[in-house]
């Protein structure tokens, strides 16, 4: 069974998923799938700490394992249950390509996370969404401090392999940025 049949079946039962991107990253990621297109799904994350941790946009091409359902799964939701965390709505993300998906979460939420994980391995940049012309996404970026870059930077979306957004280490982020 192909891993976007797999998802779409995880999705159909509401079940907890274990993913390997071992192409492109190390570790595993776990969550629920919460929408499928053509190329990407989204999925709700949950993190080391048994928390929810944003949205992932993932392509279904760097995934080199899935677990479905994650053999954690009972451990999971009933500590998810007993701290009484709900999962997020689900969030309008047009997944019909990577300019839509950009676009759509860009103008939807106040950061953005990108990943151009094959350029770039390991990096991802972080920023206020600022449009995108010619091929290129400015971001406004936030530093690993929490201070907003003086000019945007540019980036190839062609190049963007994962996007996510609404997760905690953003949220610190952007709180730091706006304190200061």
């Amino acid at each position: 069974m192909s891993f976007k049949c797999q998802l779409l079946q995880a999705m159909g039962r509401d079940a907890l998923i274990r993913i390997e991107r071992s192409n492109l990253e190390d570790g595993s990621i776990e969550g629920y799938v919460v929408a499928l297109g053509p190329d990407f799904f989204l999925m709700e994350v949950i993190d080391d700490s048994i928390r929810m941790d944003g949205h992932y946009c993932l392509r279904y091409q760097d995934i080199t394992d899935c677990e479905n359902p994650c053999s954690r799964m009972g451990f999971v939701e009933n500590v998810l249950q007993l701290r009484g965390i709900e999962r997020a709505e689900k969030p309008e993300v047009d997944l019909s390509s990577i300019e839509a998906i950009v676009q759509s979460v860009g103008t939807s939420q106040s950061i953005i996370t990108i990943h151009p994980e094959e350029t770039d391995p390991g990096t991802c940049f972080i920023g206020k969404y600022g449009g995108m012309e010619n091929g290129f996404l400015s971001l406004l970026e936030l530093t690993t401090d929490g201070k907003w870059s003086e000019e945007p930077g540019k980036y190839a979306i062609e190049e963007i392999t994962r996007v996510d957004f609404g997760g905690a280490y953003e949220g610190a982020l952007l709180l730091v940025a706006n304190a200061g």
